[in-house]
């Protein structure tokens, strides 16, 4: 039996996790399959996924946040340019808070240096049924 491999790397499965690796292992030139089975409504056929530098319950960054938000901004990047369509669109994200809820959250911007990825309005439009 001869030992002729095609692929260095198979990769089963093309969502979020899937395609990133691909897209690395492809700017590394390391030979590679990628096997995907379409399911139709998988959350990888329409969405992107969710990046998330706040752990939202108690206030602060997740572990490397930034260096990981700067990774991912720079991975999207090449990854758009490679393909020449748009695939990365940050949006913030908003939560609603009780009084009590903002004056902890304004509390932890400033304790946990959140000033880069967190923000609180000053005024607040309420929502009304008409």
């Amino acid at each position: 039996m001869t030992n002729d491999r095609k692929y260095k790397v198979i990769i089963v499965g093309q969502g979020l996790a899937g395609t990133l690796l691909s897209f690395q292992l492809l700017q590394l030139g390391i030979s590679h399959l990628l096997i995907d089975k379409k399911k139709d409504g998988a959350g990888s056929y329409v969405a992107a996924g969710l990046i998330n530098p706040i752990a939202v319950k108690y206030g602060s960054k997740t572990w490397q946040a930034d260096l990981l938000l700067a990774y991912v901004n720079q991975v999207y990047e090449d990854l758009e340019n490679l393909l020449g369509v748009s695939v990365y669109t940050p949006v913030n994200i908003k939560k609603v808070l009780g009084v009590t809820e903002r004056d902890i959250w304004k509390k932890h911007i400033v304790k946990r240096k959140l000033t880069s990825h967190v923000s609180i309005p000053e005024r607040c439009e309420v929502a009304r049924d008409i």
